[in-house]
């Protein structure tokens, strides 16, 4: 059985203003789903993945990975291809079915500025995380995001 996901459509970011969202036009309806953690993200996969089926969608899977500042852009403490294949296979266990979908890997300073800059205007982002009684770094992500003008489905795990 082949995999959904193909290892060409992971790419690599270093933060360039001539790179936005806006330069980049599409027609197809997308859901964006934001990395947090293996297992909130395999949970925001699943949501996700059954939103799309329903509408035909395609997932794009955005994880800003941080660069301590230490560290080159280029080059992060963890081995990239190890990266790459983790999330890989996080994205084919949270696939259902014949999805389109698409790992956009970006190495940054500042998770947050990278998401904002990978994200069209008005998109639809699935975030995963644990419910707790005070503000976890995933509830402010997505209180950001909707503040930006985002569409935010928050699944808890």
């Amino acid at each position: 059985m082949s995999s959904p996901i193909d290892r060409r459509f992971v790419e690599r970011w270093e933060r360039s203003p001539e790179e936005t969202a806006e330069g980049r036009a599409s027609t197809e309806l997308e859901l964006n789903v934001a990395f947090t953690d293996s297992d909130s993200t395999l949970a925001a996969l699943r949501m996700a993945g059954n939103l799309a089926l329903d509408v035909g969608a395609r997932i794009n899977l955005l994880v800003a990975h941080v660069v301590p500042f230490q560290f080159p852009l280029t080059r992060p403490p963890v081995d990239v291809a190890f990266t790459e294949q983790r999330l890989l296979d996080l994205a084919y266990k949270g696939a259902q079915g014949p999805l389109d979908t698409v790992i956009h890997f970006y190495l940054c300073r500042d998770r947050r500025q990278a998401l904002l800059q990978a994200l069209k205007p008005n998109s639809l982002v699935v975030i995963g995380g644990r419910k707790r009684w005070w503000p976890t770094w995933e509830s402010k992500l997505a209180r950001m995001l909707r503040g930006q003008g985002h569409e935010v489905i928050f699944v808890v795990e």
